[in-house]
């Protein structure tokens, strides 16, 4: 099963998992340039999606649901960039779903409550011999790698 994972935000992390492989992952920096509108971040956001599941089909997509917020901006970015994950994989028939990030934090720590820099020390700890790019990794993508893991083990046919 081939398992595409997103950590939605203006810096979006992504992982691909191929089996129990993770054969791509990085972010998509969906910021807005100066003199560019704010639809921008969707529209770079829609390339993206093609180009990743145009290389890597997957069969099924994650991603992160949150209900925290710094502002309304932020959760009004977050809820566009959540919307037009659904809206592709409705287009392409994908399976998907939004896991919840106290599951995902509890999943990678044991606590629902863990910052940053508990995800990376767990992903130190747990993923070297599994994901090779985590000394590159910005939390977005450890985020996206620890969905992919869970997807795995949790949605996997």
């Amino acid at each position: 099963m081939n398992i595409l994972a997103i950590d939605p935000g203006t810096k979006c992390g992504y992982c691909v998992m191929q089996g129990k492989r993770i054969i791509a992952s990085g972010t998509w920096d969906l910021s807005v340039k100066r003199g560019e509108g704010g639809g921008m971040r969707f529209i770079r956001l829609r390339k993206y999606l093609d180009e990743v599941c145009k290389q890597y089909p997957p069969d099924f997509v994650l991603y992160e649901a949150s209900g925290h917020f710094r502002s309304i901006a932020a959760s009004a970015v977050y809820h566009g960039i959540v919307g037009k994950i659904m809206e592709h994989c409705e287009d392409g028939k994908l399976a998907y779903e939004g896991v919840p990030l106290a599951t995902l934090k509890v999943y990678a720590t044991g606590k629902g409550n863990a910052n940053k820099e508990a995800m990376r020390a767990a992903a130190e700890r747990r993923l070297s011999g599994v994901f090779h790019g985590l000394s590159e990794a910005d939390d977005n993508e450890i985020d996206a790698v620890w969905l992919g893991l869970w997807g795995l083990e949790n949605r996997a046919a």
